[in-house]
């Protein structure tokens, strides 16, 4: 019988096919890695997409994501001292109209204050020429203007020196008013500031001088000068001078004879005088013919000579009159020739100016210019450590509130305006006289940070951990 012929179908081993099945299982995971990797590429985009996007809104081009300014810190900052030079000729009322108006703009920024505040010399800052007894006044006023802001920035060292050269000339002036009321207030300005920075001092006896003056000039608890707080007037208290105080007689003479003759703010009568005062510190003070003078004196029983048998001893103390120059002689002077175009604004000359009335920025109104772009109005300043002043803006007075901005602007760069600043002119600007303020660029918040620092290392992580996945084989060998 005849047997059909057969082949038998192919059959692997099970080790075969299992090797089979492994490699199959490999290759087939490669298209799920690209996907992976895919995958890890996109998430990593849009973090990083994420974190630039919060970056740019943190600090946009126009600076709107500017940390605020802390309202604290700027109201603790004292407002900048600007004065007003008027050098133009022409017509006094009309520049009287245009400084008034420049002046208001300028007071209207928070950050300046313009001083003097006394009208009478600003009209000297503006080319007039008051009394000799008037310009000292307001010589000495600017000088108390600069001992309150001393005192009101916490220096009171600064301030009890300034006050101290204003006291002995003070008391000249009210012997030669005859005790004006203008001159009173001024030396209960300068007590003023004396006791306050005496009384945190806890210096009791300067304290209570100068609230005993003070009661010389006729205040009292009822009548307390400005600035004197209650509390601090109540704590120096009248005391009787005759207990405990040992008393001594004084011959005043001064030179020319037959001045009027003050003592502590009180008359004693025409030279020669005699007067029984304790001992201690006190101000003597004469005025007569045109001349004056005053000097702090310091009586001492040991200092009185010997006098003869059956004569009580007398201290003999001289005071020597001068004729009061014009104070601001020199700089009316020199404001003449600017105003009559003699001489060339200098910065020495400004500079001069500045220094007696106790600023950095000045504002100096000019003679009309031929550059019409020029304007008629200059602000000048120097930096720290700087000899002369130097002009570093100009503008026009027919826009007082852009040239005040242009000032404040100026101003808040304080010690850092110097030499080597460029001058800015009106038309250095677009539009004109848009004041662009330099603000320090505000840091960025710290999510920005962490934002793109989380981005970058999870983009790493996706990434490696899908490179090591496409690597991964499983093969298995099975022998019998």
């Amino acid at each position: 019988m005849h047997r059909a012929s057969t082949t038998p179908a192919r059959t692997r081993s099970a080790p075969a096919e299992r090797l089979s099945l492994a490699r199959r299982t490999a290759r087939s995971g490669r298209p799920r890695a690209a996907f992976g990797r895919t995958y890890a590429l996109s998430v990593s985009v849009a973090l990083a997409l994420t974190a630039v996007t919060g970056a740019v809104w943190a600090d946009p081009p126009d600076g709107r994501g500017e940390a605020p300014a802390n309202d604290g810190d700027a109201a603790a900052r004292a407002p900048t001292p600007v004065v007003i030079i008027d050098a133009r000729a022409g017509d006094a009322a009309e520049r009287g109209a245009s400084r008034a108006a420049l002046a208001r703009a300028l007071d209207a920024e928070a950050a300046l204050v313009v001083v003097p505040a006394d009208s009478a010399l600003a009209a000297i800052l503006a080319g007039a020429s008051p009394g000799v007894d008037g310009a000292r006044l307001e010589a000495l006023a600017v000088t108390l203007e600069r001992a309150e802001r001393a005192l009101g920035g916490g220096d009171c060292a600064q301030a009890r020196a300034l006050v101290e050269t204003t006291i002995a000339p003070l008391a000249a002036l009210q012997a030669a008013s005859q005790g004006e009321p203008a001159t009173v207030q001024a030396l209960a300005r300068a007590y003023t500031t004396e006791l306050r920075c005496a009384h945190e001092a806890g210096d009791v006896d300067a304290a209570s001088r100068a609230v005993a003056r003070m009661r010389r000039l006729g205040f009292d608890a009822d009548t307390l000068p400005a600035g004197v707080p209650a509390s601090v007037w109540a704590a120096h208290p009248e005391v009787d001078a005759t207990a405990n105080a040992h008393w001594v007689e004084i011959a005043v003479d001064t030179d020319p004879s037959g001045a009027e003759v003050w003592l502590d703010h009180h008359r004693l009568g025409a030279a020669p005088v005699t007067a029984l005062v304790p001992e201690g510190p006190h101000l003597l003070a004469a005025a007569g013919a045109g001349a004056d003078g005053a000097r702090a004196v310091t009586v001492d029983r040991a200092q009185l000579p010997a006098a003869p048998w059956g004569q009580a001893p007398v201290l003999p103390l001289a005071l020597t009159l001068t004729e009061a120059p014009h104070p601001w002689a020199p700089e009316a002077a020199l404001i003449a020739r600017w105003q009559n175009r003699l001489a060339e604004i200098d910065g020495a000359g400004v500079r001069t100016i500045m220094d007696k009335i106790g600023v950095r920025f000045a504002l100096v109104l000019t003679p009309s210019q031929p550059d019409a772009a020029r304007g008629d109005a200059e602000l000048w300043t120097y930096g720290v450590g700087g000899e002369s002043a130097r002009r570093v803006a100009t503008g026009s007075t027919e826009r007082p509130a852009s040239l005040a901005a242009r000032v404040a602007a100026r101003a808040a760069q304080g010690a850092d305006v110097g030499t080597e600043q460029p001058l800015l002119r009106e038309d250095d600007v677009a539009p004109r006289w848009v004041v662009q303020r330099s603000v320090a660029p505000a840091r960025k918040p710290w999510w920005v940070y962490a934002t793109i620092i989380g981005a970058v290392t999870a983009s790493v992580t996706l990434i490696l951990a899908a490179d090591l996945g496409d690597r991964r084989q499983r093969i298995e060998l099975r022998l019998p």
